[in-house]
């Protein structure tokens, strides 16, 4: 498991309302049945994760993030646009 997975799952966690001692979080977990999350809580979550890890998830993805699998795609995705905007903005 990297930092960064760690460091998200105790955020899941923290947000869950669990304990993160049992920081280990399948792909597979739901949010709402596994994690007794709402919509609310969700977003509170997606804003804190921006904040951790710098980076922008786009609001139209919150209707796809239904597992913790869901959630850690977009981050790949959404750093993956932050690097390229970096990229772009860098001088040449």
């Amino acid at each position: 498991m990297t930092h960064r997975d760690t460091g998200l799952n105790a955020l899941i966690l923290e947000h869950a309302g669990r304990s993160t001692a049992d920081s280990a979080l399948a792909d597979e977990i739901s949010f709402e049945e596994d994690l007794a999350m709402d919509s609310a809580r969700l977003v509170e979550l997606l804003e804190r994760v921006e904040e951790v890890f710098q980076i922008t998830i786009p609001d139209d993805a919150l209707a796809h993030l239904h597992r913790v699998g869901d959630l850690r795609q977009a981050m790949t995705r959404a750093g993956s646009t932050t690097s390229r905007t970096h990229e772009q903005e860098a001088p040449a």
